[in-house]
């Protein structure tokens, strides 16, 4: 499975409906791939499609993070996966290894002299910092 359709895919299943659904791979006649919601047209050919039923969260933390994902936000306590599916991948990670663990500081840089700063340890968000 390529990145694109893994993190497609990734999306499809942090929304949630109240029911199950299906995702669609249609082909059209120009060969071109589209992952959709709905069936595919008359013109196009369905590759394949996936039923997805919801998952709902079990704790409220679950429900907490999902909901940051969802806007783009980052809170204390998300793991670095977390992290990553909700801002996606640093401008830069500076790495401290030891004995008392990893430590890494994620560097998102904003433009315009600006940066957001995410610092995880041992893969778990410990701090956000932004520029007021």
């Amino acid at each position: 499975m390529k990145a694109s359709q893994a993190s497609w895919m990734a999306a499809c299943l942090l929304v949630y409906s109240s029911s199950s659904w299906a995702v669609h791979k249609c082909v059209g006649a120009d060969g071109k791939v589209a992952y959709q919601e709905a069936p595919c047209s008359s013109t196009a050919k369905t590759a394949e499609s996936l039923k997805l039923d919801q998952v709902p969260p079990t704790t409220p933390r679950d429900s907490r993070i999902n909901a940051a994902i969802a806007t783009s936000k980052i809170v204390v306590g998300m793991t670095a996966a977390q992290a990553r599916r909700s801002w996606g991948a640093p401008t830069k990670i500076n790495r401290s290894v030891g004995s008392y663990g990893s430590h890494e500081q994620w560097v998102y840089d904003r433009g315009g002299f600006k940066s957001q700063y995410v610092y995880v340890e041992n893969g778990v968000v410990t701090g956000v910092q932004s520029p007021e």
